[in-house]
């Protein structure tokens, strides 16, 4: 009785641990490749930087220029006011959007529709050679009565 229990245990664990899908389909594609296709995911992500301005007074003791420096993205003055011996300093950033374009790759399973004949052909091929030894039996049958 303890062998006969410990039998049925043995094949109960064989098929719960031998039946996984995944293990199925990792058989299934190994055997058949051509079922896996190279797909990819493009990831557009957008960050917006918003405009902002800012500006401060520095005390010096001599300066006799306007600087200005503008370029696409930000805007520099300094503006030395003679009256009270400063240098007024202004900078602008402009608003900019940022653009990041991530492109994964990663394989997707094809499913394809099968023929008539993928379907049904072995049917077809068995129940021909049933049939075709059906007519041979009967043929040789005749000659050995």
């Amino acid at each position: 009785m303890r062998y006969r229990s410990l039998k049925i245990f043995i094949i109960f664990a064989a098929v719960l641990v031998g039946c996984t899908p995944q293990k199925r389909l990792n058989r299934l594609i190994k055997k058949n490749p051509y079922l896996l296709q190279m797909d990819t995911i493009r990831i557009i992500d957008t960050v917006v930087v918003p405009e902002y301005t800012h500006d401060t007074t520095t005390f010096i003791q001599y300066h006799d220029s306007v600087t200005v420096i503008n370029n696409e993205r930000i805007k520099i003055k300094y503006f030395y006011d003679t009256l009270r011996e400063t240098i007024h300093h202004e900078y602008t950033c402009y608003g900019d959007t940022v653009f990041s374009e991530k492109i994964i790759p990663y394989e997707k399973i094809v499913i394809q529709e099968l023929t008539w004949w993928q379907k049904y052909g072995s049917v077809v091929m068995i129940g021909g050679f049933l049939l075709l030894f059906l007519l041979i039996l009967k043929k040789f049958g005749k000659l050995l009565v």
